[in-house]
């Protein structure tokens, strides 16, 4: 979950509104993402990962601006739909098999909708000068 900082009895967690929702395991929109991520992670030290935390204070949206400014460019230069790998399937402990890719499909309407989304965190954040928290599993 991404969204508008406000603090609670565990420290911070996001608001319900507005929200971005990825579902990091399975979510080819959140891999191909990543490597973006990846990206501000060096810039910031707050990486949006499958299991932490990362927080972005006021200082730091325009780093995560131009990360979704970035993502927008390359969606919109991408087909309608494309898939994205998200992952290596290696079998089971009973019965291994060789490294297979597990891709998933992604939409470019639905990925240009969620940067949307993301977009309005981002300038909810500005408005109300909160931070914006990013949750793992």
């Amino acid at each position: 979950m991404i969204g508008l900082a406000t603090p609670d009895a565990k420290g911070r967690r996001p608001d319900p509104e507005p929200i971005v929702s990825l579902d990091f395991e399975n979510d080819g929109y959140y891999w191909f993402l990543y490597p973006l991520f990846e990206g501000l992670a060096e810039r910031t030290g707050q990486l949006i990962d499958l299991y932490g935390t990362a927080l972005f204070n006021l200082p730091q949206l325009d780093d995560l601006q131009s990360v979704i400014t970035q993502a927008r460019l390359q969606v919109e230069a991408m087909p309608d739909s494309w898939d994205v790998l998200i992952g290596w399937s290696l079998g089971s402990n009973y019965q291994p098999a060789p490294a297979t890719a597990v891709w998933s499909i992604v939409y470019r309407e639905a990925f240009l909708e969620l940067l949307v989304q993301f977009d309005s965190v981002i300038t909810d954040a500005r408005r109300t000068g909160q931070a914006i928290v990013c949750l793992g599993d």
